[in-house]
C-alpha cells in the first residue's frame, strides 16, 4: 500500500502537504517490506500518521503490541503520529484531522515534523 502510495504522491503539487494515514484494528502484517516505500515517502515529504482501532477502552497487550509495530512505519515524532483509539474515539479524531489544535492537524497545518 505504500508503495502504491508513494506513485501518487509523485502526482501531488509541490505546495500542498502530503500526509498519509494507516488505519488498522491489528498487526501490520507487512511491516518489514515496508521500509523502502516508507523511504520513497519520506524523500518526497510525505508524513505517515497511523491509527490502530481498538474494541476495549483500556489497551490490550496485543494492542500495545500492535502500536509498537504501527510505530515502525509512521513519521517522526512517532509518538505523536500513531494512535492508539477506541473507533469512536478515532472517529473524533478523523472529523478534525486538518484542525490545527488536533493531535495530527498540528503536524499538518503548521507544517510540524
Amino acid at each position: 500500500a505504500e508503495e502504491w502510495a508513494a506513485e501518487v504522491f509523485k502526482e501531488s503539487p509541490a505546495h500542498r502537504e502530503k500526509v498519509l494515514l494507516i488505519i488498522t484494528d491489528g498487526k501490520i502484517q507487512d511491516k518489514d517490506e515496508l521500509g523502502p516505500a516508507g523511504t520513497t515517502l519520506a524523500a518526497a515529504g510525505v508524513k505517515v500518521f497511523g491509527i490502530l482501532l481498538r474494541r476495549q477502552a483500556a489497551a490490550t497487550t496485543t494492542d500495545i503490541a500492535n502500536l509498537a509495530t504501527l510505530k515502525e512505519v509512521v513519521s517522526d515524532p512517532k509518538e505523536t503520529h500513531a494512535l492508539s483509539l477506541q473507533v469512536d474515539e478515532a472517529l473524533a479524531i478523523m472529523d478534525g484531522f486538518c484542525d490545527p489544535n488536533s493531535p495530527f492537524g498540528t503536524y499538518i497545518t503548521q507544517g510540524g515534523s
